[in-house]
Formats: C-alpha cells, structure tokens, sequence
C-alpha cells in the first residue's frame, strides 16, 4: 500500500469516526448506522489481528465512556469483532465484501446486545423489542451502508494486469 493510498484510508476511517461521533446522535433514530463498526472492520480487513483487536478495543473506550452503565461491555464485544474479522479473512475466506458485511451486521448487532444487557435498564418486553427488533435491524442497516462502503474500499489489492 502507498503512501498516499494509505494517507486516503486514514482519512476514510477518520469520516466515518467523525460521522458517528457527530451525525448519529443527532439524528436519535431507532434504526442507525454504526459507523464505528465499519470503520474497525474496514481496519481489520487491511491489518493483522492483533493491530485489529487492538483497534476494536480502542474504539469500544470510547464507545464506553458514552455509555458508563455499560463500561466494558463495548470494548470486549469490539476486540472480539476486530479479532475475529482479522482472522477470519487472514484464514479463511480473504478480503471480499460478503465476509465483511456479515461481520459488520454481527458486530453491530453483538454490541447493541452487550451494550443492552450490561447496561441492564430494560428488562421484560422492552429488552425483547431492543433485542429482537431494533438491533437486528441496525445490524441489517449497518452492514447495508458497511458493504457500499466495502465496495468503494475495494479492500482487495487489485492483482498484477494480465494482457
């Protein structure tokens, strides 16, 4: 990877970091995107696991320190997806959109639940609609923009031109 091609992809992650710090909390949907999940997945997707692990659990801090009821429960469930995402397309399936789209539709869909359940403030239906509605379709949204965005990324290092 270049200089300036690595220069473009910082930039990249640092509008998507910027976007979900910014632009979700403003708009209070029910359903959101979590660009913060796309951003470690695409990182994950370009790096080794360890760098990704480290990245997630940096990323879920933050997360964290918006949420204090649930401190920890972010930055355990993002090390995980880092990692796993990481490993998975170092053994196992290389660097394609569909890999990364699951992943970000899990990731996102494993932390609301962490988040939920560490917090602890819903409980009964309330806790099944978060659980059973909204999450699953934030993770469906999620991985919906992830995988334009995935595509546009073209995390695949294009092979030599064969003539």
């Amino acid at each position: 990877m270049t200089i300036p091609s690595r220069l473009t992809f910082a930039l990249g992650i640092a509008l998507l970091l910027l976007l979900h710090h910014t632009v979700r909390p403003l708009l209070g949907w029910r359903i959101e995107v979590d660009w913060q999940v796309i951003a470690l997945v695409l990182v994950a997707l370009r790096s080794r696991p360890g760098i990704a692990a480290l990245v997630g659990f940096v990323l879920g801090m933050v997360m964290d320190a918006m949420v204090p009821a649930a401190f920890g429960a972010g930055a355990l469930v993002l090390t995980l997806v880092g990692y796993a995402a990481a490993r998975f397309r170092a053994g196992f399936f290389g660097a394609s959109v569909l890999l990364g789209t699951v992943i970000i539709g899990l990731g996102k869909f494993l932390s609301d639940v962490a988040v939920v359940v560490a917090e602890g403030r819903l409980r009964g239906v309330g806790f099944a609609v978060q659980v059973g509605l909204w999450s699953p379709l934030s993770a469906a949204l999620t991985a919906m923009v992830g995988a334009g965005l995935l595509g546009l990324a073209r995390t695949e290092a294009p092979g030599p031109r064969r003539r």
